[in-house]
């Protein structure tokens, strides 16, 4: 039995069998960086923002699901990863395209607002 053959068996598992980066254009994400930004969403301050620009709570559910995504591309190829991450990104863009942006809830003014006379008589 020869050394070369021993150290390939001892040789931890690595997910670059399946997932190679030589295509740039083939995104990959971060679990930690997922978790994070699932944890951020439902933290308070998170929360807090929505609710004052929406005035209503922030559903995290797509969080939730680009953390799933994500552990479901780690075991794939990156044809099929990169498949996968090209649907939810368009799932996402849509969904954005359709959301209310905080912008509109302003109204743009044509002209300043009128004041009510001052109270104090001037000197």
């Amino acid at each position: 039995m020869s050394s070369q053959t021993t150290a390939s068996k001892d040789e931890p598992f690595s997910f670059d069998d399946f997932v190679t980066k030589d295509d740039p254009d083939f995104k990959t994400c971060n679990l930690s960086q997922s978790f994070d930004r699932l944890f951020m969403c439902y933290a308070l301050g998170g929360q807090a923002m929505h609710y004052y620009r929406y005035g209503t709570a922030k559903n995290c559910s797509s969080t939730y699901e680009d953390l799933k995504l994500c552990m479901k591309i780690k075991t794939k190829p990156q044809d099929v990863a990169k498949k996968m991450w090209a649907e939810r990104e368009a799932v996402k863009e849509a969904a954005r395209n359709k959301e209310q942006s905080s912008l509109d809830v302003w109204t743009l003014r044509e002209t300043p607002p009128v004041f009510p006379a001052s109270p104090f008589p001037s000197s």
